[in-house]
């Protein structure tokens, strides 16, 4: 949320405020953002308002950054000349050539409002002009016929002459569907309250000034967005330059910035000007603030210039300001700027690296070598169609591009599969020749029958070797209507032929989500452990690219088909990354800049330490410029804006390479309200921590001195020590810190010397406490070996189904079986119901009520088994993922004694969706053997829900002790 234009900047708050508010929280959240702008503008305009005003006598204000175009073009991402031919209002217009149109940056329109678009316009000859008001993601403007059609539904057009003539259209933005849908459009990608504006027409040229977009009624005149506006501007940063060197400056550079400040009012101002460079969360001021005093008469802009040095790191912002004689702040612009914090120059591939991304063009590699990529993919493309287009004796080898990736540092995903036209038939993936094979025709385990597919695998794999390469059999197979079978055969036939032409070269597969899918399970069963090295996955969102439960997952689903030692790593999707330009509104999602770029170091690190080993994004940019319009769907994971500004993507991940990009993970400590991945960081030689708080602010001490703590952009500060330990504090909302040594002391000594700060550690020497197990695995799948989980000797733990599905009848738990990711029964299931999941966090009862065609229950239950007799104390919490249908859901606390068929209700709890509930002052007599049981039943049909057990133990009551 931008902070209220009244305060000065030395008061502003240490960070942005979360703007992420959940679907029904943003239209409050519009509202609230244009009430506060609104509030501000009415008491900074009350100097102006005792004499004749350029704004219109109601209280409309402009929604639009820099509608007047004074001085700049600045937050018109799409623009044209900017001129002063006798402009409409002010000193400047836009002059629209033979091609392109204006696009606004974002805007925020609330659901259920009246906006009205105006501005002037006038052509050589007689034409019109036409306006589009869309929402600001591409797929819903177009989905909801917002854009791009014959009548866009807020759109029109007016008829211009040779003189200024201002012209304005008034639309009425509908409610937000009961489901959250907006005119139909669901995406998760867009908040349902940012747009933007086109503004073209016909003839050219054609001349537009004053725009404005506004929610009450229409300025017969300009309505400023702010007293006074101000825009920003590094004249060194432009799309020009991006296709040169990525708009990448150097650490202490000194960069002239502009400061364009135009006077809307009808009466002269005396303003300070104010030059500030601020970190990327604006919080923090870099240096002295450069004042100087300017006039500004009526309808006129001053365009001063300055210098400021980049003495932060990482992406920072050249603030711009205008003050009144009281220190207020009347206007303002943030003008992001960028130095690498740890430039690199990496002219051999490392195959070790673990961070990467997928490019377009030749610039984006000198870009990735500086940030310290290591690995790219679908650049330059190797896949069959590609490297034999036109028959089975033509070769084209994409050695120029591979070149260049090498001297650049950047080994290289060659993704095959992919049908050139001489080699299909009818069969939607297989050549043709074998397509003609059945399922179980023994050539497909024949090598020495050589068919086309064979030789073109054969030949890549010798030209380009394995040192700097990777092969990925195919993309994305479970969504690309493969036939599990086909898919095995020609997976594992691939597999074999790369490893014998080359025993080292490295193969994968992939898969389009994170965690062990169907797909991947039914995969294993084929025997395809025998088909890959690493396991790859996609996923494009505005979270972590996977939790680290889905991590887990897939490492243990290997595990249970003995495949342990294959990799994981992430190659190709995530988020979008919002400019650092201080637009109106956000861009698509509300996540802000800074929320994103703790995401990245906290996914990063999260994946790391439960065993992912490479994270490699989808396309990092274009060849000549940053982002365009159409990656504005929220998967545009580009790294550059569309004025080629780096985002906060740029030095978080160059940051990332220099403590993470050659590293080891050695160990993790879970305090309370905190938790410090630890690494061996091999490219620095010492051990780095990564550190956050995960409640509210953490403040511990820290059993390490010399201790220096690192930001996300690359800003170190020395933490004193007291004694043998330092006082580390950790802000809320997760924000990240790298921690190390001055002395660089080794991974493994700070893990130990942190080790008294382990929650798990302290847990595992409790006397007299039983905790479910946060890692339970079968051995062999489709059978309950494993289950129950045994310590000690002694049975303790139980994962059960209820069939048939009453759960007071003793005789009818049955432990479930391992299905390699979870426990889950293969008989008498309805969608995976029962079945239960254990993590870090807790275990999950996957159930569900009676459907239609199978009226039974699928019941889950979780068993503790009292390994002796006592008074016991039951604590944790429970809560019900209501996933399908409708609650309540009963949950019942079970004390199941040996030799009774009927099990005792000792508590029941009536648990609605995602509410958790903390059990509390619950004690049961147990004698040794007895159980008690936590199972879920249905009040109706048509419900399902996860039910979710977390911080579960069974405590010894005082005065009882352990046996």
């Amino acid at each position: 949320m931008r902070p209220d234009r009244t305060r000065k900047t030395e008061d502003l708050p240490a960070a942005p405020g979360r703007l992420r508010a959940g679907l029904y929280g943003l239209v409050g959240l519009c509202r609230v953002l244009v009430q506060t702008r609104m509030a501000a503008g009415a008491i900074l305009l009350v100097t102006a308002a005792s004499s004749p005003s350029a704004r219109s006598a109601h209280a409309a204000e402009n929604l639009l950054r820099n509608g007047s175009f004074e001085g700049s073009t600045r937050y018109w991402l799409e623009d044209g000349e900017l001129v002063q031919d006798a402009p409409a209002h002010g000193e400047f217009c836009v002059k629209l050539r033979e091609k392109g149109n204006l696009r606004s940056a974002s805007i925020c329109i609330p659901p259920d409002s009246t906006v009205t678009v105006s501005l002037w316009a006038r052509a050589e000859k007689a034409g019109s002009v036409d306006v589009t008001l869309c929402p600001s993601n591409r797929e819903v403007a177009q989905q909801t016929r917002t854009v791009w059609c014959k009548d866009p539904r807020f759109g029109g057009n007016a008829k211009v002459g040779t003189e200024w003539a201002r012209h304005s259209w008034t639309f009425k933005i509908p409610k937000l569907e009961d489901s959250g849908a907006f005119l139909g459009a669901t995406s998760g990608w867009w908040n349902r309250t940012s747009y933007i504006l086109f503004v073209g027409g016909n003839p050219r040229p054609l001349w537009v000034d004053g725009v404005c977009v506004e929610l009450a009624g229409s300025s017969e005149t300009y309505a400023p967005f702010s007293p006074v506006e101000v825009a920003a501007i590094a004249p060194a940063l432009s799309k020009e330059r991006y296709a040169v060197d990525a708009n990448l400056l150097e650490p202490d550079e000194e960069v002239e910035i502009r400061g364009c400040a135009f006077n809307p009012g009808a009466a002269p101002r005396a303003v300070t000007l104010r030059w500030e460079l601020l970190d990327y969360e604006g919080a923090r001021r870099f240096g002295e603030a450069l004042d100087r005093k300017v006039s500004l008469e009526a309808g006129r802009t001053v365009v001063e210039t300055a210098k400021l040095r980049l003495a932060g790191r990482g992406l920072m912002l050249a603030r711009v300001s205008a003050l009144d004689e009281q220190g207020r702040i009347l206007g303002r612009s943030d003008q992001p700027l960028t130095a690498l914090p740890f430039p690199k120059n990496a002219s051999k591939p490392n195959f070790e690296e673990r961070f990467g991304a997928s490019i377009r063009g030749g610039p984006l590699a000198r870009a990735s070598q500086r940030i310290g990529l290591g690995w790219t993919r679908w650049y330059p493309h190797f896949n069959w169609e590609a490297i034999q287009p036109e028959g089975p004796e033509q070769w084209t080898w994409p050695d120029k591009q591979m070149a260049e990736l090498r001297s650049h540092g950047l080994c290289a995903t060659a993704v095959l599969h992919a049908l050139p036209k001489w080699a299909r038939g009818r069969h939607p993936h297989l050549p043709k020749d074998l397509a003609e094979w059945s399922k179980d025709d023994r050539r497909w385990e024949d090598l020495t029958v050589e068919t086309p597919w064979d030789r073109f695998v054969k030949e890549l794999v010798r030209h380009y070797g394995h040192e700097d390469i990777v092969y990925e059999f195919a993309n994305e197979p479970d969504i690309g209507k493969w036939d599990g079978t086909d898919y095995y055969n020609l997976a594992l036939r691939t597999y074999r032929v790369i490893k014998q032409t080359d025993a080292k070269a490295i193969v994968q597969v992939n898969v389009t989500w994170p965690g062990a899918s169907g797909w991947t399970i039914d995969f294993l069963k084929r025997g395809g452990a025998k088909a890959f090295d690493v396991h790859t996955f996609h996923n494009y969102t505005t979270g972590p690219l996977a939790d680290a439960n889905a991590i887990v997952d897939t490492r243990n689903a290997f595990k249970s088909f003995g495949a342990a030692d294959k990799e994981i790593w992430f190659n190709e999707g995530w988020t979008y990354h919002p400019t650092s330009e201080d637009h109106a509104a956000p861009p698509i999602v509300d996540l802000a800049p800074p929320e994103v770029a703790h995401l990245i170091v906290r996914t990063a690190a999260d994946l790391f330490a439960v065993g992912m080993k490479k994270l490699i994004t989808f396309f990092n940019g274009y060849e000549h410029h940053g982002k365009s319009w159409w990656d504005w769907v929220g998967s545009g994971t580009e790294w550059w804006d569309d004025r080629g500004n780096p985002t906060v993507a740029v030095p978080v991940y160059n940051v990332l390479c220099d403590q993470l990009g050659l590293s080891r993970h050695e160990k993790t400590i879970r305090t309370a309200r905190a938790v410090f991945h630890v690494f061996q960081d091999l490219r620095n030689g010492r051990g780095v921590m990564v550190g956050w708080a995960t409640k509210g602010e953490a403040a511990l001490d820290v059993p390490l001195t010399n201790l220096i703590r690192r930001d996300v952009m690359g800003l170190d500060e020395a933490l004193p020590a007291q004694g043998g330990s330092t006082r580390v504090v950790l802000p809320s909302g997760a924000k990240p810190f790298y921690f190390f040594t001055a002395d660089a002391l080794a991974a493994d000594e700070m893990g130990r010397r942190l080790l008294p700060l382990d929650l798990d550690a302290a847990r595992a020497n409790e006397r007299g406490v039983w905790r479910v197990p946060t890692e339970w695995l079968g051995t062999a799948h489709e059978k309950t070996d494993g289950n129950p989980f045994v310590k000690d000797g002694k049975p303790l733990w139980r994962l059960e189904r209820v069939w048939p599905d009453d759960p007071m009848k003793t005789a009818h738990y049955v432990l479930l079986p391992w299905a390699g990711r979870e426990w889950k029964d293969p008989q008498n299931n309805h969608g995976g119901q029962p079945g239960a999941s254990v993590h870090r966090d807790g275990i999950g009862l996957g159930s569900r009520a009676g459907w239609t065609n199978t009226p039974a229950q699928k019941l889950a239950a979780l068993t503790f088994v009292a390994p002796q007799g006592g008074t016991f104390a039951v604590e944790g919490t429970l809560n019900a993922d209501i996933w399908q249908g409708g609650g309540p859901v009963d949950v019942h606390l079970l004390k199941r004694a040996a030799g009774a068929e009927t099990a005792t209700v000792v508590r029941s709890w009536a648990l609605e969706k995602n509410r958790p509930v903390p059990l509390e002052n619950l004690k049961v007599e147990l004698a040794e053997g007895e159980m008690l049981t936590i199972v879920p039943r249905f009040r109706g049909m048509h419900t399902a829900a996860t039910i979710q057990v977390r911080e579960f133990a069974v405590r010894l009551a005082t005065g009882d002790k352990e046996r």
